[in-house]
């Protein structure tokens, strides 16, 4: 070409240069999610942006700036499971609500060997954090209701639970 388009800018100083070359690196098309949090995470702590300015910056909408700093919170396992592919990030997003690492990494195990969409893996974490209260408001079960739950577990042949709750209780057939 004897011409190239080009924006000419002069920067001042170091720090200005810096944060355009991270804006400009991340409207590349080919960061992966995880790359791209990171690059504004490295805004937001090296320049001292809100969500909103850096929204504004890379031209995404605050929410999708949020969206993306979540999937640093997964557990390493996870987060290199978006890098590999293996998962999307919307996958990411919906492990992004469960906070203990051994659970995310177990729910991260079912949603690829059984190649579960988004909005699978999104039921699939309801479940389990539905389950979690459960537990601690568990209240022994009278002999009569421990009969009907082996009672009901050897007629459907799969796990069958019996939760007593403040509120009266519920059947949970897996």
């Amino acid at each position: 070409l004897d011409t190239v388009p080009a924006v000419v800018r002069d920067v001042s100083d170091g720090s200005d240069s810096l944060e355009l070359a991270l804006i400009e690196n991340l409207q590349r098309a080919d960061l992966n999610p995880i790359e791209t949090a990171l690059a504004y995470r490295e805004l937001i702590d090296r320049f001292g942006l809100t969500h909103e300015a850096v929204a504004r910056q890379v031209g995404k909408s605050r929410v999708a700036v949020s969206n993306a700093l979540r999937l640093l919170d997964l557990a390493p396992e996870t987060r290199q499971a978006i890098v590999d592919g293996r998962i999307t990030e919307g996958h990411g997003r919906a492990l992004a609500a469960i906070t203990v690492p051994e659970l995310q990494h177990a729910i991260l195990g079912v949603v690829l060997e059984r190649g579960l969409s988004v909005r699978q893996t999104e039921e699939l974490v309801r479940r389990k954090r539905d389950e979690a209260p459960a537990v601690s408001e568990r209240r022994p079960l009278g002999h009569d209701l421990q009969d009907l739950e082996a009672q009901l577990r050897g007629v459907l042949a799969t796990k069958v639970g019996i939760v007593r709750t403040r509120r009266g209780g519920r059947l949970v057939i897996d």
